[in-house]
C-alpha cells in the first residue's frame, strides 16, 4: 500500500532536510552539502543517519529550534509527532491475499504501514517471506508509514515466533 503522492511529497520535504541536519548534527557522513545531497546516498548510509536521530531524539528539537525562521507550523508539529511517536518496531512479515501483511510482534497486532514511494507488496527482497523485518514507523496524516529503510532477519524457531505463527493462524 502506497501513500498518496501528496503525503510521500509532504514527508521528503520534512524527513530529508531533518536527515540532513541529523548528518551535519553528529558528523556521521563527510561531503554533505545541503539536503538534495541526501536523496544520492545509498540507503545503508541514510538507515545510520535515520538510526542516530530516532536513538537520540533530542535531535529533533535541535534542528527544530535552528530552523525555527523557514520551517512551517504544520511541519514543527509533524516533527514533534516523530520524536515522540517513531517507533523501531519487529514486524512479522508476510503475505496474505498477495498484500502485504506486517504483524507487530510485541502488541500481536497487524498493523497498516504504507510505504512512500515504493509499494511492500512489490519490493523484491521482501519476497522471501515469512521474515523478520525491522523499521522505524511513523506517523503522518492518519498513516503509519515507514521510509522503506529496514533491515531482515531470518526467522529463528524461538518461542516469540511460535506464539506469533500460532496468533496468526488461529485468527483465521
Amino acid at each position: 500500500m502506497l501513500v498518496s503522492k501528496d503525503i510521500s511529497d509532504k514527508f521528503f520535504s520534512i524527513y530529508y532536510p531533518l536527515l540532513y541536519y541529523g548528518n551535519s548534527y553528529f558528523n556521521i557522513y563527510k561531503n554533505i552539502n545541503n539536503s538534495n545531497d541526501m536523496f544520492s546516498l545509498k540507503p545503508d548510509k541514510l538507515y545510520k543517519i535515520r538510526n542516530q536521530i530516532f536513538a537520540i531524539r533530542n535531535v529533533i528539537d535541535s534542528y527544530i529550534r535552528d530552523n525555527s525562521q523557514i520551517l512551517e507550523e504544520e511541519n514543527v508539529k509533524i516533527l514533534k509527532i516523530w520524536k515522540k511517536e517513531a517507533k523501531n518496531l519487529d514486524l512479522f512479515y508476510y503475505q496474505e491475499n498477495n498484500k502485504s501483511v506486517f504483524y507487530n510482534i510485541d502488541l500481536k497486532e497487524k498493523l497498516n504501514i504504507y510505504g512512500l514511494t515504493d509499494d511492500p507488496d512489490n519490493i523484491e527482497i521482501l519476497k522471501n517471506y515469512p521474515l523478520i523485518v525491522s523499521s522505524i514507523v511513523l506517523p503522518l496524516n492518519n498513516y503509519l508509514i515507514w521510509d522503506g529503510l529496514f533491515s531482515i532477519s531470518e526467522i529463528s524457531k524461538d518461542k516469540r515466533i511460535k506464539e506469533v505463527i500460532r496468533e496468526i493462524i488461529i485468527s483465521k
